[in-house]
């Protein structure tokens, strides 16, 4: 008879393997490729969005990069 130790650390082995095959099989999967290729897409688009919007913050108040930037009531750049 196995004593109590051996049993524990074979079925923490094997849980441990187990854990490993579903971390694997997860990390491989197309759900996960797809959400990392959303999330980088969604990165590139809220940077630019925060960019444009602290472009017209500062066209408004006249400093900054953008201070001398012209904006119509809709947000789009007026080019005289």
């Amino acid at each position: 008879m196995p004593s109590a130790p051996n049993v524990f650390k074979e079925w923490q082995d094997e849980s441990k393997a187990e854990e490993a095959a579903r971390e694997a099989a997860f990390e491989e999967s197309d759900f996960l490729k797809g959400m990392l290729a959303r999330t980088e897409a969604n990165k590139r688009i809220r940077k630019r969005d925060l960019e444009d919007k602290y472009c017209k913050r500062g066209a408004q108040y006249g400093f900054g990069d953008c201070a001398d930037f012209k904006f119509d009531k809709n947000g789009n750049l007026v080019i005289e």
